[in-house]
């Protein structure tokens, strides 16, 4: 019997049967959404510690294409990685052309074992990128996102929590009608291929509030899916006041019922950075106590732009955002209440009030405009 199994074995050997490495399935890890999670956008998580004596439950980092995957840097938080096709066209993503590093890169993926964020070709309803509006169409961006999502399933990376990142939506102005940001919509690649959706988003000026920033993104995304949102970049400029900015961040983003919000805290075309500006450090770090896990929900404010969240709309549940002639801007629906979670570091990336590193948009009669 002993002879028998050993020439089974070899046998075996002889026709190859031993190159076959199988895929490796990531157990299905997922961020925990029960409570509102903390983001940052930073070197690393002991760098941002250090900075602000805040853990991040989650630290977003910035991927070309062809480098290799590495979390080292978001050490126990949650990693999310924003995979960015720089000298790579969409079409040749989506037929296939790229297959050898996204299939390498999806194993190392699914190998981690832990929860993943990743998004792909971010800000593409903005025209700062080469994969962005006026550059490729939305069906083309479609296409690849499908086939990246595609791809990962099929290596076993069932840890990953897709993450559809779009810019906040601008206006254009009259003069320049190029320099607005436009609606989401077009660009979404469908629920099956989606688990979160992203909004980038900044607030230049002081008369910005949440609802000005984000409600009419917020409410063109509900109108397509109701999976969690996450404010996936955000920070406030020196000139709109950060320590008095930051308590209306968080209220609003509290109140509107995202999963949390990433901090981004790099420099920029304004110096983002919360260890600059103590008073803002000061702020960031109240309101992170008040919302990361409060015994009791804070209670409302009438106006929404202090520490608490804005008072529901009669209509919904929420405060309703402004509506843009862009995106279809109709109030979002009641979002979900929650029940009781070294790449090298990024270049300054090209972009607009979604990246923080081009020229601001200005508010006009409540409405964002790019000043470019």
């Amino acid at each position: 019997m002993k002879r028998t199994l050993i020439i089974i074995l070899i046998a075996l050997l002889a026709c190859g049967c031993s190159a076959h490495v199988p895929t490796r399935t990531a157990v299905a890890a997922k961020p925990d959404t029960s409570r509102f999670l903390i983001g940052a956008a930073a070197p690393s998580t002991a760098q941002f510690q250090q900075a602000t004596g805040v853990q991040p439950d989650i630290v977003e980092h910035y991927a070309r294409t062809g480098t290799e995957f590495s979390a080292n840097f978001a050490a126990s938080a949650i990693p999310l990685i924003q995979l960015m096709p720089y000298h790579v066209s969409l079409a040749s993503i989506a037929n296939g052309e790229e297959d050898d590093w996204l299939r390498s890169y999806a194993r190392a993926v699914a190998g981690y074992q832990r929860p993943v964020i990743l998004g792909f070709a971010p800000e593409m309803n903005g025209s700062w990128y080469t994969w962005g509006d006026t550059h490729v169409s939305p069906a083309g961006y479609i296409a690849a996102w499908r086939h990246v999502v595609t791809v990962f399933r099929g290596q076993g990376a069932l840890n990953v929590t897709w993450l559809w990142t779009v810019s906040v939506a601008i206006i254009a102005s009259g003069n320049s009608p190029s320099n607005g940001v436009g609606a989401a919509t077009p660009w979404w690649p469908g629920a099956a291929w989606v688990d979160w959706a992203g909004i980038d988003g900044y607030f230049y000026r002081s008369s910005e509030t949440f609802g000005i920033v984000f409600g009419n993104t917020l409410s063109q995304i509900r109108a397509l899916t109701s999976k969690p949102e996450l404010i996936s970049e955000t920070a406030v400029a020196p000139a709109a006041g950060k320590a008095a900015k930051i308590p209306g961040l968080f209220a609003g983003a509290y109140s509107a019922g995202v999963a949390g919000l990433v901090w981004f805290d790099l420099p920029g075309n304004r110096d983002w950075r919360l260890d600059e500006d103590q008073a803002a450090l000061a702020a960031f770090r109240a309101a992170v106590a008040r919302y990361r896990n409060p015994a009791t929900p804070p209670a409302p404010s009438p106006t929404g732009t202090g520490p608490s969240p804005p008072a529901p709309s009669p209509t919904g549940g929420r405060s309703s955002p402004p509506v843009s002639p862009t995106g279809g801007g109709s109030s979002p629906p009641v979002g979900p209440t929650r029940g009781g979670s070294s790449p090298p570091t990024p270049p300054a990336l090209p972009a607009a009030s979604g990246c923080g590193h081009w020229p601001a948009p200005v508010a006009v009669t409540g409405r964002l405009m790019r000043n470019m």
